[in-house]
């Protein structure tokens, strides 16, 4: 691929698996959000802090810790000052605490909005108010999740946010509170490898493997076991892990794909597309493992392969302007310059900024007006594979004659630099070539090749194009 496309994901992000929801793996790239958009996630992701904020409050009331009950429900009160659970529960610790003046003001204060129940609480007594309260707080509140789910939940909030130190802290509570929670170990593991504290990670995941867990625990913690010894660049580690995890869970897709890429980052190509292959077909939907094997084609120059793989993620609802970009660059490789315009623009309407995009469409614009240019003032379009041996070339021009593509064996087999382009040498008027090749190439027509012939730069063959 070339240095053009650079900005094109080499690699398919590894798969890690987190017990709480996370944000979708899968990315889609377009547009910066508007200031109005980014306002109305923080203010989503406030809601969730509060509601969070408020169950831990709960959570601590429920097993009568009072003072970290009302930290949090201060600060859930805080950002939601008229949010009613929370008011509630801070009414029921004043009231536990024999605060009953204090009680009867928070209890008020979950009511607001509601004037004609506020002016009922001033005129029954206390312990009515309270029952009132209780029922409404068991109403809202049902069951409270415990102290571990709750720090978790929180520190989940926080991380996806990016609150690194706030996830974190949050996270060790919830261990604190239940050194079983397995949910925290691996979060707080993914955590740490997303910051990239790999060895942090492992000793968490490590603690996490040693609980008493079920299979399919084992084989996700395994997974994002693997995940940490790959970003500290130990893929036989990482791929030992993987498969560690498919002795727990043999239909382990993720898993496959987690072990191809470590292959691929051993520079194993074959064994790589191998496991992406069986990923695919344990579940034909998983788009990463598609990416991956569609990439590969495209490393290895198998551009049909690469665009069937495009084709497929693309029709199957894909709107990643990634993916309609790579897919232009394929066509751009095979020469189908209509084709991968449209695509490119395709991508640009996904991404209007993406300014790599942009510049893709320019060069293949700029190539179709030279090749229109070139034809009009009778010039010729030539390839060559150029190899150091006479007998290495003949073997090259028996595989063309036998049918081979000549642009694919030139990037296999040339030695100059223009195999990454298929041996493309460009266009070229009378008297601008090398006399040798001048005088092999006037002897040829379009799409034919010429016989083996010497230059400084060795043998070479040669296709006229144009």
């Amino acid at each position: 691929m070339s240095e053009r496309v650079n900005w094109l994901s080499k690699f398919v992000c590894l798969v890690l698996f987190v017990c709480l929801p996370h944000a979708a793996s899968y990315a889609q790239t377009g547009a910066p959000a508007s200031d109005e958009d980014r306002e109305k996630v923080f203010q989503q992701f406030l809601t969730a802090v509060a509601l969070a904020k408020s169950n831990i409050g709960a959570s601590y009331f429920a097993v009568g810790e009072y003072d970290s009950a009302m930290v949090h429900l201060g600060d859930a009160l805080s950002i939601a000052p008229d949010f009613a659970a929370a008011h509630l529960t801070v009414g029921l610790i004043e009231h536990a605490r024999g605060n009953v003046k204090a009680a009867l003001a928070a209890f008020h204060e979950s009511a607001s909005g509601d004037t004609v129940g506020q002016n009922r609480m001033m005129m029954v007594h206390p312990d009515t108010v309270l029952s009132w309260a209780q029922t409404q707080y068991r109403g809202i509140v049902k069951d409270p999740p415990g102290l571990a789910v709750s720090h978790s939940t929180l520190a989940m909030l926080y991380g996806q946010a990016g609150y690194v130190v706030d996830a974190e802290k949050h996270y060790r509570l919830a261990l604190e509170h239940d050194p079983q929670h397995a949910d925290g170990y691996t979060n707080l593991g993914k955590l740490f490898t997303d910051t990239e504290r790999f060895q942090e990670a492992r000793l968490l995941y490590e603690q996490a493997l040693s609980l008493d867990i079920d299979s399919e625990t084992r084989s996700k913690i395994l997974l994002n076991l693997g995940v940490s010894y790959m970003g500290a660049d130990s893929p036989d580690e990482a791929i030992k892990s993987w498969r560690s995890a498919l002795t727990f869970k043999p239909d382990y897709s993720e898993a496959l794909m987690n072990i191809g890429i470590g292959f691929q980052a051993k520079g194993m190509s074959d064994s790589a597309r191998f496991y992406w292959e069986r990923s695919l077909d344990i579940n034909k939907d998983f788009i990463g493992a598609r990416v991956a094997l569609a990439r590969l084609a495209v490393a290895e120059s198998r551009l049909a392969d690469a665009r069937m793989q495009y084709l497929t993620i693309i029709d199957g609802g894909v709107n990643d302007p990634r993916m309609f970009a790579e897919l232009a660059f394929v066509y751009e490789r095979i020469e189908d310059f209509d084709t991968a315009l449209s695509y490119y623009d395709q991508a640009l309407t996904l991404a209007p900024d993406a300014t790599e995009i942009r510049t893709s469409m320019a060069i293949v614009r700029n190539k179709v007006n030279e090749y229109s240019d070139a034809l009009k003032t009778n010039k010729i379009r030539i390839r060559h594979i150029v190899v150091e041996q006479r007998a290495e070339a003949e073997d090259m021009l028996i595989k063309i004659r036998n049918g081979a593509d000549f642009a694919e064996l030139a990037r296999t087999y040339s030695t100059d630099g223009t195999s990454v382009n298929g041996g493309d040498l460009g266009f070229f008027g009378i008297g601008e070539m090398l006399p040798a090749f001048e005088e092999a190439v006037n002897k040829i027509g379009r799409g034919e090749v010429t016989d083996v012939i010497q230059t400084a730069m060795g043998y070479h063959v040669i296709k006229r194009e144009e």
